[in-house]
């Protein structure tokens, strides 16, 4: 920026106004002014916008010129600012004396007038127009042609015109006429045409044009460029525009829309993070080609530098290497500096350097480009690259490319990564100095100006490719037939950048291919709900960070956001924190040049750091100067620096945006000239005064200075956040002290426009003050001067709405008074009647009739008559007399203005032509009607009509809807204190208390709505309003200041009232006085958006969605009810299961299917067409959307099949009955088919009492001679020819369509059964009949069986009785076949079954006496008896009970867990072939060790007495030596001790690797303790880090080399090839005498040697040999234990 001018010469002011002198003395104090009171408006004249009029400067070192002679000021126009240095007159004198500690306020309005609020948008904008276009353009100037290299168009100069209407773009400089207001009536864009200046090559040389336009610039209201800039009220009003609308914003095909300031963080600086324990200092460099960012990292004690275009991280000392620092101790200096510390630190990365083999640059760059990645768009037709070329490129352009490289010096570069390097180090030493992401001193905010210059770079880019593209089209042609002429390849492409940024604007999507951004909700629709609420929007900050993630760091408050960032002004809920609001005083900075600045740093006695060597940069009381970011001097006098750069920038020699200040950590200058930084005003204070005196004060008051005047003369100046850290700022001035540095304008200024409106917010819990904001933007008021001009979506107006009567000053500034949204309520603070509990208020009717809180609201209806591509258009039609819908219709069709609609009435009949595409004569055209017609149920009435044209000569018509409201039940209203309740009653006045001079309040506010509050400001403003009503004047409750209580208290005992502001009240319901003091006061209310006639909704039937048949939903839509999860829980809870199916079927989207009982599947018609039969075909009533979903599974190829059961079922019998059942039933049935295998999907649904089954997602065996349908009939009472098609099992019964299984009678089972024989069996694809929270279906164990003279090796599948689960089909050892069936038990009659039934009652009763023989016996207490149990004692003893049923099987016990299996790669590991370790050698493995059935048997169930077998200590001895040795026990933990202590010495167990009992076998504590099968996995042991830590020679202990030694083939299904099973040891004596634990011993010695165990036991299993007992030696093992 350009240096100030500096004042030369007197100033004049407007000819009739008297000259200000200094005074001699300043004038004698008096006693203390009062606060100021409502005076007219001010009588002195400013002058608006002329910032340093007639003033010239001389830059440094330059020579001065001539004075010019002064200017006069322009005449002087009144400004709507004026009224608001009133408070200079506290009484009606102009003498009256200046406060400057009082008075230093009036600089906000001052402030205010050039800067602040919205100006920040608007000078952002004008910045964009004025400099960065030509920037972009200056940048992308030249266009020229690959084919003829002659032709070239060339960019010479760009500029904005004035605002024109789209038709008047092609006139050149036309005065146009359009104004903001029209655009928004006329759905246009508000624009103003975009022209260039062009130079081009012709034949004859070189041509030139001007003012061509490339495009349209949407153009920000109240911007220089824009037709309301400098416009007075009077001229405003004029233009239909509102005076006090702050600008801002645009108007994008009608509609108002805001770009939001963006919050990033800051570009071009250094921000070190610690992460996980990672270091790593980061930098986003911009630069106007390339956004990219570098990291320099600390990895492993090294420090590397990572960037996306290299394919790994590259040390830093080779960087610096390749950047032309050649030797290692410059590397050690230009980073670590003299400091020991750091240069060990730093030391390892030269070493790393040297270990790589790189000593020179060249070796550098060689190292550099081996990582680089491949170009992602290689230069076509040039000459290659070679890699140290690329490598330089790489470093020079693409890593931290806003250091620039001029001429091959790397030095400013190598430094920079250098400081970055320091800062990594420096943050391991002291962790304090990582930065903080959200300190308000890293941020950037991006304005509406840097958002679309980004856009329109793009655009330009874009566009000038286009052209180039189009150029070298036409050049390519051989006889062109005129010459070129690029005005018309502009014209071609100049829609792009008017549709570009239009529609960026309009959608608010922001998205950018050269930096990769796709941002969404840039731009929002202005909120015109209130005044406050487009304010607070034009303030409003919002950041990119994900909502939805509960981080508390960037949400939480940070004190650096004092004074920067309102404190209050911020959302609830998942976006608190992260949309923030601008403070009152900020201003938000744009670009400044760097080499001005950089000119006086030198001038400064600043050396240039890029001649300084290591020792000199960080040298004792060495500072770095950086600028922006990059270090470009060397100062040892900071202090004197800092000190001399203030005061040029006081005297005006540098811009006033320019910030400067010391961080002492890693001894540094910071100046900043970037744009988005945030910076407020503050007072300087010079030897411990302020500069702000009375005489300055005086020539404000005025006019003769503005806010500009005070920053030139240095009473002013702005600070950003990291200026204001290196300051003493006082916040009072009689808290000034020598080290103050700068006094605050006014504490208030913490708060925003927004939140500034709350009195006494410094009196109220916090969050009151941000519920108020929230609520403030959603009153209801006055919305702009020209609110009755407008046609709006939606529009609330207040019909009276009131000022308040206790302001403050935000309120002045921002003007709220002028078009305020609330009203001056009398409060009463009592309990009245029931209707007030919860905050709800009870308003006085009379008040309501007299208009408090009516309100109206104004709704816009919108039609376009469309033309079409036949020539034709819509039209409007003529109403029909006969019609009593047309009646309120005008001749032309459209509703006459003021007329009533009432819901079905029309108010406009458009007719649209059937004919749209061919031609065809205008008689012959038919037409088909669309009239519209009114829908709401609440009448309106039509307040405005207007029929227009847009840009697209396309005729609108908008017809404006008016309805008022008065407040009703429900309505909502709320104080400025957060205080927000709905209306309970409307209470007849006669009604209401009255207090002694017969006031009846207009509100009755419940007390309980202050103690939990705490929102003492409330009770201040009742007190000061009562106060102000009383003396005739309006009361300040500004933050942190304001009308005192005890001024205010005086003020009410004065006119006869309580000090507390409390009334005697008189009931006016009995007539009797209230036996308390009620408060009693005016408050002043603001009626919210939220009323009851726009909620309120109830349906009977109605519409119905088309997909899936459910009520629609919404309001609007006259939509159901949802009844969601939450309530269908409540209903689950309460068990009222009829009303649920009554709620969320019957009523809702019931639909009436055909199922087909025999296949599943839906039918129609009672037809089921994948059976071709009608005979299984049932009707049920199912919800429509769950129809809708199986059909839907269908489409994917997944079949989901109803099986249907009983609505009625049988009760359940007795459980000794079905036990005694279950010991009958005859698990081998015979099979009649072979098997077929199917996979299906698993899913349970109920649909009416009915449930629905689909298939299992296992493998099963499925026999075909049976089918689903006999899945639950016990297998001996399945006869054949069974079917579930609806008949009874003798074939005689009905169809009936509330019976789905076959009906078996509950008393008598066997009554249908006369006559059948069993040849029915389990069907293997039916699930288990399992509760619905069972674990998972088991898998299959294997058992062995004796019964029925089978080999005792033959395996059957288990079979629950308890769960009764027939998914398993009996099959023979392979799993292949079925195996034979035992011929049946035939039960002809009832009496033979009652029999047999006692018979096994006789056996039971034998059993437990036998048990408890048994028990005695052992001392042992009595199992408790469950038919398993049952069951297995009789196998045991079957040759004791000859009355118990024949063929009955051995019941195994319950099977509950799920079977591992092998995975696919140890399986193809174990498949290799086996083969021998290289050389011979062999090595030790790890043996995972059984105790319990392998090594020891116990005696007695849970006793300590146990048999070993033979040999077992030469063995455990053996396996010590030679191996890694780890027990696993599936017994419990005790157990297991209790057998390591048995079998091992101390020092033994010292030796073993661990010891896993039942504890590790990963079961749920209630199969914990079941009897149950279990299986050890292999690879939980190989995962396990204490095993791990036992690997001999670094091997990983795995398949290859673990060997599990147990008596259970099932344990290790899941690694089967690493088991040596040997028979379980039961201490027979048979076993004592057989040395198996020899042959194991030699065939662990085979497996020492191999390359992989698990190969060579697949090959070669173990398998004990009874001829080779005495094969091993023992004698050596023994001789070592000896």
């Amino acid at each position: 920026m350009p240096p100030r001018p500096k004042k030369s010469g007197p100033v004049e002011v407007a000819e009739n106004s008297t000259t200000v002198k200094a005074p001699k003395k300043p004038p004698a104090r008096r006693g203390k002014a009062k606060e100021p009171a409502e005076t007219g408006p001010a009588s002195t004249t400013e002058s608006a916008g002329q910032q340093n009029a007639g003033a010239s400067a001389t830059a440094p070192g330059a020579t001065a010129t001539e004075p010019e002679p002064p200017k006069k000021r322009a005449p002087v126009v009144r400004d709507d600012m004026d009224a608001l240095l009133k408070p200079f007159y506290y009484s009606k004198h102009l003498t009256d004396p200046i406060n400057t500690a009082r008075d230093k306020w009036n600089l906000l309005p001052a402030f205010l007038r050039v800067k602040g609020l919205v100006k920040q948008h608007i000078d952002s904008y004008d910045y964009f127009t004025d400099v960065a276009l030509k920037e972009i353009v200056k940048a992308n100037q030249m266009v020229k042609s690959d084919t003829n290299r002659d032709k070239f168009i060339m960019f010479t100069d760009i500029r904005v015109g004035k605002p024109n209407r789209q038709e008047e773009r092609t006139a050149g400089y036309v005065d146009s006429d359009v104004t903001p207001n029209e655009c928004r009536l006329r759905d246009m864009t508000y624009a103003a045409p975009i022209y260039v200046d062009v130079v081009y090559s012709k034949q004859s040389g070189k041509a030139s044009k001007r003012n061509i336009p490339i495009g349209r610039m949407p153009m920000m209201l109240r911007s220089s460029k824009c037709v309301l800039h400098g416009k007075s009220e009077t001229d405003m009003g004029l233009l239909n525009e509102c005076s006090i609308d702050p600008g801002g914003y645009f108007i994008v095909r009608g509609q108002e829309k805001v770009i939001l300031v963006q919050e990033q963080l800051s570009k071009n600086r250094i921000i070190v993070e610690s992460a996980k324990g990672i270091i790593q200092a980061s930098v986003t460099s911009h630069t106007a080609n390339v956004k990219t960012k570098t990291y320099v990292l600390l990895k492993k004690g090294l420090l590397y530098l990572k960037h996306n275009s290299l394919n790994e991280d590259i040390p830093v000392a080779i960087v610096l290497r390749a950047m032309g620092v050649q030797s290692d101790h410059e590397i050690l200096l230009i980073t670590a500096g003299n400091d020991a510390t750091y240069q060990d630190e730093f030391a390892p990365n030269l070493e790393q350097a040297a270990l790589e083999g790189v000593f020179t640059q060249e070796q550098a760059l060689d190292y550099v480009a081996s990582k680089l990645k491949p170009d992602r768009f290689p230069s076509f037709g040039r000459a290659p690259k070679s890699p140290k070329q690329q490598a330089l490129d790489k470093l020079a352009g693409t890593v931290i490319p806003h250091v620039e490289v001029k001429g091959m010096n790397f030095r400013p570069k190598a430094l920079y990564i250098a400081f970055m390097t320091r800062r990594v180090l420096m943050a391991m030493h002291d962790p304090k100095l990582v930065d903080d992401r959200d300190y308000v001193g890293n941020k950037r905010l991006e304005l509406a100006g840097q958002m679309l210059s980004l856009l329109f770079e793009d655009l330009f880019k874009e566009f000038a490719k286009q052209m180039k593209v189009s150029m070298d089209k036409i050049l390519k042609k051989p006889n062109p037939t005129k010459e070129f002429d690029p005005t018309d390849l502009i014209q071609q492409f100049e829609h792009r950048i008017t549709s570009g940024m239009e529609r960026a604007i309009s959608t608010g999507n922001w998205t950018l291919k050269r930096f990769r951004m796709d941002r969404a909700g840039v731009t929002h629709v202005l909120s015109r709900l209130s005044y406050i609420s487009a304010l607070g929007m034009m303030t409003r900050i919002t950041s990119q960070f994900e909502k939805t993630r509960k981080v508390s760091g960037p949400r939480a408050l940070q004190p650096s956001q004092f004074g920067m960032i309102c404190t209050s002004d911020t959302p609830e809920g998942e976006a608190c924190g992260l949309v923030k609001n601008l403070a009152l005083m900020t201003h938000i900075t744009t670009s400044d040049d760097e080499e001005a600045v950089k000119r006086i740093v030198f001038i400064l006695g600043a050396e240039d750091v890029e001649s300084a060597s290591g020792m000199e940069v960080y040298g004792a009381g060495a500072y770095i100067v950086f600028m922006n970011g990059t270090p470009v001097a060397l100062t040892r006098h900071p202090k004197q620096f800092l000190v001399a750069f203030r005061k040029f920038r006081r005297m005006g020699r540098i811009s006033e945006f320019v910030s400067v200040y010391i961080n002492h950590h890693h001894n540094g200058v910071h100046i900043a000239t970037d744009e988005g930084r945030i910076c407020r005003p503050l007072i300087v204070v010079e030897k411990g005064k302020s500069k702000v005196t009375t005489r300055f004060l005086d020539s404000l008051r005025r006019g003769t200075m503005d806010f500009d005047d005070a920053l030139s003369r240095g009473i002013v100046e702005y600070l950003d956040v990291n200026e204001e850290n290196d300051s003493n700022i006082a916040v009072y001035e009689d808290a000034i002290t020598q080290h103050t540095t700068h006094l605050e304008i006014e504490p208030f200024t913490i708060l925003g426009a927004v939140a500034g409106l709350i009195p006494y917010p410094h009196h109220n819990q916090s969050p009151r003050n941000t519920y108020q904001c929230a609520m403030g933007k959603q009153a209801i008021g006055a919305i702009a001067y020209n609110q009755f001009e407008r046609i709006d979506t939606l529009l609330y107006l207040m019909v009276y709405p009131q000022k308040p009567m206790v302001t403050t000053r935000t309120i002045e500034l921002v003007k709220y008074d002028k078009l305020p949204a609330g009203q001056n309520a009398i409060v009463a603070v009592m309990s009245y009647s029931g209707y007030d509990i919860e905050d709800a208020l009870v308003l006085n009717k009379a008040s309501c009739d007299r208009g408090f809180g009516r309100c109206q609201v104004f709704k816009k209806i919108s039609q376009s008559l469309k033309g079409y591509g036949n020539g034709s258009a819509d039209r409007m039609s003529d109403r029909d007399p006969k019609n009593s819908k047309h009646k309120k219709l005008g001749t032309d069709g459209i509703v006459e203005v003021g007329s009533q609609l009432e819901n079905g009435d029309m108010f406009m009949l458009k007719e649209t032509p059937m004919q749209q595409t061919t031609q065809v004569a205008s008689s012959a055209q038919k037409w088909a009607p669309s009239h519209m017609s009114y829908k709401l149920p609440d009448y309106c009435y039509a307040d405005k009509v207007m029929i227009t044209t847009n840009e697209g000569n396309n005729t609108i018509i908008k017809i404006q809807t008016r309805q008022t409201r008065r407040p009703e039940i429900g309505d909502k209203f709320s104080s400025r204190h957060g205080q927000k309740g709905v209306v309970g009653i409307i209470a007849e006045q006669a009604d209401m208390p009255f207090s002694d001079s017969g006031i009846t309040p207009d509100i009755i506010m419940n007390p309980h709505g202050f103690p939990s509050r705490m929102t003492v400001g409330k009770m201040l403003e009742l007190v000061s309003g009562k106060a102000g009503v009383l003396e005739g004047k309006q009361e300040y409750g500004t933050a942190f200041g304001g009308s005192k209580v005890e001024d205010m208290g005086n003020a009410l005992v004065r006119h006869g009232f309580s000090y507390s502001g409390k009334d005697f009240v008189t009931s006016g319901i009995t007539g009797e006085s209230l036996p308390a003091y009620v408060f009693f006061g005016p408050i002043y209310y603001q009626k919210l958006k939220h009323m009851v006639q726009d909620k309120m909704h109830a349906r009977a039937t109605g519409p119905r969605a088309i997909l899936t048949r459910q009520p629609t939903e919404g309001r609007s839509r006259a939509g159901g009810l949802r009844l969601g999860e939450m309530e269908r829980d409540c209903l689950i809870a309460y068990g009222a299961s009829q009303l649920l199916l009554e709620r969320l079927m019957l009523s809702s989207d019931a639909h009436e299917v055909d199922v087909c009982e025999t296949c599943g599947m839906m039918g129609y018609n009672n037809w089921c067409q994948s059976c071709k039969s009608s005979g299984g075909v049932v009707k049920m009533t199912m919800p429509y959307a769950a129809k809708l979903l199986i059909q839907e599974l269908m489409s994917m190829n997944v079949k989901a099949k109803l099986c249907l059961e009983d609505e009625f079922p049988r009760g359940p019998r007795d459980t000794e009955d079905l036990e005694q059942e279950v010991a009958w039933l005859t698990l081998n049935a015979k099979s009649t088919g072979t098997g077929s295998t199917n996979t299906a999907q698993d899913t349970e649904v109920t649909f009416k009492g009915r449930k629905a089954t689909g298939g299992s997602s296992r493998q099963h065996t499925a026999p075909t001679s049976t089918g689903m349908e006999d899945r639950y009939i016990p297998p001996h009472l399945r006869a054949s020819g069974t079917t579930r098609s609806g008949r009874s099992l003798t074939g005689k019964g009905t169809k009936n369509s509330t019976r789905s299984l076959n009906m078996i009678h509950p008393i008598n089972p066997m009554s249908s059964m006369a006559g059948t024989t069993e040849t029915s069996i389990f069907n293997a694809s039916a699930p288990a009949f399992t509760p619905l929270n069972a674990p998972p279906p088991p898998s299959v164990e294997r058992h062995q069986s004796t019964q029925f003279g089978q080999n005792p090796t033959r395996k059957t599948h288990g079979f629950d009785p308890i769960l009764f689960n027939p998914s398993f089909a009996p099959q023979t050892a392979q799993g292949s076949s079925p195996l034979p069936l035992p011929p049946p038990v035939e039960r002809q009659t009832m009496s033979e079954y009652h029999t047999l039934l006692g018979e096994a009652n006789l056996a039971k009763q034998a059993r437990k006496a036998e048990a408890k023989k048994a028990a005695k016996a052992m001392k042992q207490p009595p199992e408790q008896f469950s038919v398993a149990s049952a069951v297995k004692t009789r196998s045991q003893t079957a040759g004791t009970r000859s009355k118990s049923p024949p063929h009955s099987p051995q019941v195994p016990r319950l099977n509950l867990l799920k079977r591992p299996e092998p995975t696919w790669t140890y399986k193809k590991q174990a498949e290799q072939a086996p083969g021998k370790l290289a050389n011979g050698r062999a090595r030790p493995l790890l043996v995972v060790l059984d105790l319990n059935g392998t090594l020891l048997y116990r005696k007695a169930r849970g006793g300590s007495n146990f048999i070993a077998r033979p040999r077992v200590a030469e063995f455990l001895h053996y396996l010590l030596t030679n191996h890694k040795v780890m027990i696993w026990s599936s017994a419990q933990p005790d157990n297991v001790e209790a057998m390591c202590r048995k079998i091992f010495t101390p020092q033994q167990r010292a030796q073993l690797v661990g010891i896993w009992a039942r504890d590790k076998m990963r079961l749920t504590p209630e199969h914990y303790i079941q009897k149950i099968q279990c299986y050890k996995q292999l690879s939980w042991v190989w995962r396990d880090d204490d095993i791990a830590a036992s690997r001999v020679h670094g091997d990983e202990w795995a398949q290859d080399n673990t060997v599990l030694i147990d008596d259970s083939e099932e344990k290790a299904a899941s690694e089967s090839f690493n088991l040596i099973k040997i028979d379980e040891f039961e201490g027979t004596s048979e076993q004592l005498k057989t040395d198996v634990l020899g042959q194991v011993v030699e065939y662990l010695e085979v497996l020492k040697g191999v390359r992989d165990v698990s190969a060579c036991i697949r090959a070669a299993p173990y398998c004990f040999r009874p001829e080779a007992e005495a094969a091993f030696d023992w004698m050596p093992v023994v001789n070592d234990m000896l």
